[in-house]
C-alpha cells in the first residue's frame, strides 16, 4: 500500500493534527447527548493509540524514501518490536528505513476530508532514524517483525509499547475499532519533500468479504468508511485497536486501554474493504521467529 514521493528525499511527518471521521463526530454530536465524559474517554483512547503507533518510511520501487507505511509498537517476550506489513519494508534495506513519531503533548484534532493545508515548519516532526537490530518476517501472511532497542522507549518516551506477551482479549465480529494511519493521499509537498498527516479511523469488524476471496481464520475484515473522500493507502501495517477495558461511566476512574486485535495489509476499493491478520495469527508469528 505504497504510493509514490516525487524524489528520493522522501517524506517527513506533521502529526500535530489528527483527523477525526466526521461520522464518528456526529455519533459524538448526535448519539443520544453523548456526555463530556465520554467525549473525553474518546479522546483519551484516542491518544493512547497514537502512543502505540508509528509511521514507516522505506524504499519503493527502488526509490529510497518514497515508501510509506505504518506499524504498531509493541513489547513480545521482552524485545521491543515494530509490528508491520512486510510489503512495507520488503524492498528497504536496515539502516535506510525512518520512523514517523507522534509529538509530545496533546494531539490537535480537525474533521475534514480534504487534503489539509502544509503545515508551519515549527510544527513538523521530521522522520526518525532508529537502529534496526532484525527483521523477521512471514510473507503468506504480509506481516513483519521490526526488532529495534528496548531503550528506544527511554529515548522516545512519545512511544509506548503495548505488551502483546500479556494480552488476551481479542476483538471479535462486530467490534469497533480504531485505525491510526499516515495516509499518502493526503501528503502536502514540502520543497522536494512530502509531509504526512496522522489520520484516525474508526470502523467495525464485519462479516462481509471481497467478492472471490474465501474467508480464512487468520483474516478479518473492515468496512472503510472514508473510501469517498480518499484511499488508505499510506496505512498498511497498522495496527487495528479495539477497547479491551472496562465500560465508561461517569462514576469510577478510568483509563484507556487498548488491544491489539490485528495488524492492516490489504485494501480493496471496490468492495471497501480492509483486510487485516487477526492477532493470534502475529502471536503465532513471533513465537515462530523471536528467540
Amino acid at each position: 500500500m505504497f504510493v509514490p514521493a516525487a524524489t528520493a528525499e522522501g517524506f517527513t511527518v506533521v502529526v500535530t493534527k489528527v483527523r477525526v471521521h466526521s461520522r464518528f463526530t456526529d455519533r459524538r454530536d448526535n448519539e443520544n447527548g453523548m456526555s463530556e465524559v465520554h467525549n473525553a474517554a474518546f479522546e483519551a483512547f484516542e491518544e493512547a493509540v497514537a502512543s502505540h503507533t508509528v509511521g514507516i518510511v522505506g524504499t519503493r520501487n527502488g526509490k529510497e524514501g518514497t515508501g510509506i507505511g505504518t506499524g504498531a509498537a509493541v513489547i513480545w517476550k521482552g524485545k521491543a518490536i515494530v509490528l508491520t506489513a512486510w510489503h512495507v519494508v520488503r524492498e528497504s534495506p536496515r539502516d535506510r528505513i525512518w520512523f514517523l513519531l507522534r509529538p509530545k503533548g496533546t494531539l490537535v484534532r480537525y474533521v475534514t476530508g480534504r487534503r489539509p493545508p502544509p503545515s508551519a515548519p515549527q510544527d513538523r516532526y521530521l522522520r526518525e532514524p532508529i537502529p534496526i537490530q532484525e527483521i523477521t518476517k512471514d510473507e503468506k501472511l504480509d506481516v513483519a517483525a521490526i526488532q529495534v532497542p528496548l531503550r528506544m522507549g527511554d529515548q522516545h518516551p512519545v512511544v509506548c509499547f503495548h505488551d502483546l506477551s500479556a494480552q488476551s482479549a481479542v476483538a471479535t465480529t462486530g467490534a469497533d475499532v480504531i485505525l491510526t494511519g499516515h495516509p499518502s493521499a493526503l501528503a502536502q509537498p514540502v520543497g522536494a519533500n512530502f509531509e504526512v498527516f496522522a489520520n484516525h479511523e474508526y470502523t467495525t469488524i464485519t462479516n462481509d468479504r471481497p467478492a472471490g476471496i474465501l474467508a480464512k481464520e487468520a483474516q478479518f475484515f473492515m468496512k472503510w468508511s472514508s473510501a469517498a473522500d480518499w484511499d488508505p493507502y499510506g496505512f498498511s501495517g497498522a495496527g487495528v485497536w479495539f477497547d479491551s477495558g472496562p465500560e465508561v461511566n461517569a462514576t469510577a476512574l478510568w483509563d484507556p486501554r487498548p488491544g491489539l486485535a490485528g495488524l492492516a495489509t490489504s485494501y480493496f476499493p471496490k468492495s471497501e474493504l480492509m483486510m487485516a491478520v487477526e492477532i493470534e495469527a502475529v502471536k503465532d508469528f513471533l513465537d515462530r521467529t523471536i528467540v
